[in-house]
Protein backbone atom coordinates (compact mmCIF):
# COMPACT_ATOMS: atom_id res chain seq x y z
CA UNK A 1 0.00 0.00 0.00
CA UNK A 2 2.67 2.22 1.00
CA UNK A 3 3.73 2.13 -3.05
CA UNK A 4 0.58 2.73 -4.01
CA UNK A 5 0.93 5.88 -2.29
CA UNK A 6 3.79 6.86 -3.48
CA UNK A 7 3.17 6.68 -6.93
CA UNK A 8 0.08 8.52 -6.18
CA UNK A 9 1.47 11.06 -4.66
CA UNK A 10 4.96 11.21 -6.87
CA UNK A 11 2.80 12.87 -9.68
CA UNK A 12 1.59 15.42 -7.36
CA UNK A 13 4.41 16.28 -6.09
CA UNK A 14 6.11 16.41 -9.62
CA UNK A 15 3.27 18.79 -10.47
CA UNK A 16 3.93 21.30 -8.12
CA UNK A 17 7.47 21.35 -7.94
CA UNK A 18 7.46 22.08 -11.19
CA UNK A 19 4.57 24.90 -11.25
CA UNK A 20 6.84 26.28 -8.26
CA UNK A 21 10.20 26.52 -10.92
CA UNK A 22 7.74 28.00 -13.47
CA UNK A 23 6.77 30.77 -11.07
CA UNK A 24 9.92 31.35 -9.43
CA UNK A 25 11.68 31.93 -13.23
CA UNK A 26 8.76 34.09 -14.11
CA UNK A 27 9.12 36.06 -11.04
CA UNK A 28 12.90 36.85 -11.61
CA UNK A 29 12.27 38.00 -14.81
CA UNK A 30 9.63 40.22 -14.01
CA UNK A 31 11.86 41.60 -10.83
CA UNK A 32 14.42 42.88 -13.19
CA UNK A 33 12.01 45.56 -14.56
CA UNK A 34 10.20 45.55 -11.78
CA UNK A 35 13.42 46.60 -9.49
CA UNK A 36 14.54 49.14 -11.83
CA UNK A 37 11.00 50.86 -10.87
CA UNK A 38 11.77 50.26 -7.38
CA UNK A 39 15.22 51.65 -7.19
CA UNK A 40 14.58 54.71 -9.36
CA UNK A 41 12.00 55.81 -6.92
CA UNK A 42 13.58 54.65 -3.63
CA UNK A 43 17.31 56.46 -4.26
CA UNK A 44 19.72 57.50 -1.73
CA UNK A 45 20.20 60.96 0.09
CA UNK A 46 23.06 62.98 -2.14
CA UNK A 47 23.97 65.98 -0.65
CA UNK A 48 24.09 68.98 -2.55
CA UNK A 49 27.45 70.57 -2.80
CA UNK A 50 28.92 73.67 -2.79
CA UNK A 51 31.96 74.65 -3.39
CA UNK A 52 34.33 77.81 -3.75
CA UNK A 53 33.43 81.07 -2.79
CA UNK A 54 30.37 82.94 -3.28
CA UNK A 55 30.27 86.51 -4.44
CA UNK A 56 26.72 87.87 -4.31
CA UNK A 57 25.32 90.48 -6.54
CA UNK A 58 25.12 92.80 -3.53
CA UNK A 59 29.30 92.59 -2.78
CA UNK A 60 30.05 93.11 -6.20
CA UNK A 61 28.00 95.92 -6.53
CA UNK A 62 30.04 97.91 -4.02
CA UNK A 63 33.28 97.29 -5.48
CA UNK A 64 35.00 100.26 -6.40
CA UNK A 65 37.76 101.20 -8.87
CA UNK A 66 40.64 102.47 -6.45
CA UNK A 67 40.14 99.78 -3.63
CA UNK A 68 42.95 98.28 -2.24
CA UNK A 69 43.81 94.79 -2.43
CA UNK A 70 42.83 94.46 1.49
CA UNK A 71 39.20 96.66 1.40
CA UNK A 72 38.56 93.87 -2.06
CA UNK A 73 39.55 91.04 0.49
CA UNK A 74 37.56 92.39 3.25
CA UNK A 75 34.30 92.71 0.82
CA UNK A 76 34.33 89.76 -1.51
CA UNK A 77 36.79 87.05 0.96
CA UNK A 78 39.52 85.42 0.38
CA UNK A 79 39.82 84.66 -3.63
CA UNK A 80 39.86 80.55 -4.75
CA UNK A 81 43.10 81.55 -7.39
CA UNK A 82 46.12 83.22 -6.75
CA UNK A 83 48.24 82.74 -9.30
CA UNK A 84 52.12 83.94 -9.04
CA UNK A 85 52.66 84.68 -12.59
CA UNK A 86 49.39 86.79 -12.30
CA UNK A 87 49.49 88.54 -9.34
CA UNK A 88 47.23 91.51 -10.02
CA UNK A 89 44.40 88.83 -11.21
CA UNK A 90 42.19 87.33 -8.29
CA UNK A 91 39.83 84.76 -9.08
CA UNK A 92 36.89 83.74 -7.34
CA UNK A 93 35.27 80.33 -8.62
CA UNK A 94 32.21 79.32 -7.04
CA UNK A 95 30.16 75.59 -8.14
CA UNK A 96 27.15 73.89 -6.47
CA UNK A 97 26.09 70.64 -7.20
CA UNK A 98 22.27 69.53 -6.38
CA UNK A 99 22.79 66.23 -5.11
CA UNK A 100 20.34 64.36 -7.17
CA UNK A 101 21.32 65.55 -10.60
CA UNK A 102 25.13 66.00 -12.54
CA UNK A 103 24.07 69.22 -13.46
CA UNK A 104 26.72 71.60 -12.00
CA UNK A 105 26.46 75.36 -11.97
CA UNK A 106 29.72 77.41 -11.86
CA UNK A 107 30.40 81.01 -11.16
CA UNK A 108 33.14 83.28 -11.78
CA UNK A 109 34.10 86.22 -10.80
CA UNK A 110 37.72 88.47 -11.50
CA UNK A 111 39.04 91.28 -10.39
CA UNK A 112 42.32 92.59 -11.61
CA UNK A 113 44.56 95.31 -10.13
CA UNK A 114 47.52 97.66 -10.92
CA UNK A 115 49.55 98.80 -8.30
CA UNK A 116 47.49 97.50 -5.41
CA UNK A 117 44.60 99.19 -6.89
CA UNK A 118 41.30 97.52 -8.19
CA UNK A 119 41.38 98.82 -11.94
CA UNK A 120 38.68 96.16 -12.74
CA UNK A 121 36.89 93.46 -12.20
CA UNK A 122 33.67 91.34 -13.66
CA UNK A 123 32.59 87.97 -14.67
CA UNK A 124 29.38 85.77 -14.59
CA UNK A 125 25.53 87.21 -13.24
CA UNK A 126 25.89 86.59 -10.16
CA UNK A 127 23.00 85.67 -7.86
CA UNK A 128 21.95 87.54 -4.85
CA UNK A 129 22.33 86.10 -1.42
CA UNK A 130 18.55 85.38 -1.12
CA UNK A 131 18.24 83.83 -4.85
CA UNK A 132 21.45 81.43 -3.89
CA UNK A 133 19.64 80.35 -0.32
CA UNK A 134 16.29 79.81 -2.34
CA UNK A 135 18.57 77.60 -4.87
CA UNK A 136 20.31 75.70 -2.14
CA UNK A 137 17.44 75.11 -0.33
CA UNK A 138 15.23 73.88 -3.21
CA UNK A 139 12.76 76.35 -3.13
CA UNK A 140 11.10 76.88 -6.60
CA UNK A 141 10.28 80.22 -7.95
CA UNK A 142 6.89 80.70 -8.32
CA UNK A 143 4.08 83.13 -9.74
CA UNK A 144 3.82 83.46 -5.49
CA UNK A 145 7.35 84.33 -5.05
CA UNK A 146 6.88 86.53 -7.84
CA UNK A 147 3.91 88.30 -6.34
CA UNK A 148 6.09 88.55 -2.58
CA UNK A 149 8.65 90.74 -4.53
CA UNK A 150 5.85 93.04 -5.48
CA UNK A 151 3.95 93.30 -2.40
CA UNK A 152 6.14 96.09 -1.32
CA UNK A 153 5.13 97.78 -4.51
CA UNK A 154 1.37 97.16 -3.89
CA UNK A 155 2.02 98.25 -0.49
CA UNK A 156 3.46 101.32 -1.32
CA UNK A 157 0.67 102.60 -4.05
CA UNK A 158 -1.92 102.39 -0.97
CA UNK A 159 0.27 104.57 0.90
CA UNK A 160 0.47 107.40 -2.09
CA UNK A 161 -4.00 106.66 -1.87
CA UNK A 162 -3.88 107.89 1.24
CA UNK A 163 -1.48 110.81 1.46
CA UNK A 164 -3.50 111.74 -1.95
CA UNK A 165 -7.09 111.39 -0.14
CA UNK A 166 -6.32 113.54 2.53
CA UNK A 167 -5.83 116.24 -0.12
CA UNK A 168 -9.29 115.91 -1.59
CA UNK A 169 -11.11 116.56 1.25
CA UNK A 170 -8.67 120.03 1.81
CA UNK A 171 -9.10 121.18 -1.53
CA UNK A 172 -12.87 120.42 -0.57
CA UNK A 173 -12.49 122.89 2.32
CA UNK A 174 -11.17 125.35 0.74
CA UNK A 175 -13.98 126.55 -1.28
CA UNK A 176 -15.90 126.76 2.20
CA UNK A 177 -13.29 128.80 3.69
CA UNK A 178 -13.21 131.15 0.93
CA UNK A 179 -17.48 131.65 1.73
CA UNK A 180 -15.93 132.68 5.03
CA UNK A 181 -13.91 135.75 3.83
CA UNK A 182 -15.98 137.36 1.25
CA UNK A 183 -18.10 138.94 4.54
CA UNK A 184 -15.04 141.17 4.67
CA UNK A 185 -13.88 141.91 8.74
CA UNK A 186 -14.22 145.55 8.54
CA UNK A 187 -18.03 144.93 7.89
CA UNK A 188 -18.80 142.73 9.91
CA UNK A 189 -17.04 144.69 12.92
CA UNK A 190 -19.34 147.73 11.60
CA UNK A 191 -22.40 144.99 11.91
CA UNK A 192 -24.31 145.51 15.46
CA UNK A 193 -24.16 142.07 17.22
CA UNK A 194 -27.68 142.09 18.05
CA UNK A 195 -28.74 142.95 14.06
Amino acid sequence: MDSIRTSALRPALLTTLLAAITLASAACSTYDSTSRKIASAITPYRINIVQGNFVSREAAAQLREGMTRDQVQFLLGTPLLTDVFHANRWDYVFSFKRGNTQVVQQRRFTVFFDNDRLVRFGGDELPSEYELIAEIDGMKRTPDAKGAKSAPQQAAAPAEQQTEQPQAPADAAQPQAEAQPSASAPEAAATPAGA
